[in-house]
């Protein structure tokens, strides 16, 4: 969404590489796929119950979760803020562990032995909030893209939810066609 000379929002899209709706592609893999260099910061990790998570779709398998908020980069510029939530029940004892900025997936696969599965995602845009402006260095209120991610690890258990907010100058391509409009449903 952009902000015309008249005050009106409108939906300007972003693009992406046209395998990340087709198939699961991590966030530090898509930033290395659009030619940039790929580092996150890691901003928050804390414990949390799940009935305190706002808006997840899910019922997770453990009352407790482990909430991490992180910041991508691509050639030193933010890019996207993520807001992680991962079930306890499959990753045990995740908040003892020290994964600093490294990808997650490529770890959970190394240490548990627990892989991403099937997933859903829902696209939309919003306002930057304070928090999320002052991480992307954007200004609060700045239009940006928002990707709701829900995932099962290999076994069919819920492993992760995630609020996904992209900054709107990021430059991706997405193609779809009628094979692949069931993302949107």
């Amino acid at each position: 969404m952009v902000l015309d000379h008249f005050g009106q929002y409108k939906v300007k899209f972003i693009e992406a590489p046209n395998n990340i709706l087709l198939t699961f592609t991590s966030v530090f893999e898509g930033i290395r796929q659009l030619g940039l260099t790929p580092s996150i910061e890691t901003l928050l990790m804390e414990v949390v119950d799940a009935k305190s998570v706002k808006d997840c779709p899910c019922d997770f398998q453990s009352e407790k979760l482990y909430h991490v908020q992180r910041l991508y980069l691509g050639n030193d510029k933010p890019v996207t803020y993520i807001d992680s939530y991962f079930s306890l029940a499959v990753f045990p004892d995740l908040d003892q562990k020290n994964f600093g900025n490294q990808p997650y997936y490529a770890l959970f696969e190394e240490i548990y032995g627990i892989k991403p599965g099937q997933n859903t995602r829902t696209f939309g845009a919003s306002l930057a909030t304070k928090e999320q402006a002052i991480a992307l260095q954007i200004l609060e209120k700045s239009p940006v893209f928002t990707i709701d991610l829900f995932v099962f690890d290999q076994y069919n258990r819920p492993m992760e939810f995630s609020k996904t907010i992209i900054i709107e100058n990021v430059q991706m391509e997405w193609t779809l066609d009628e094979n692949h409009l069931d993302y949107f449903y």
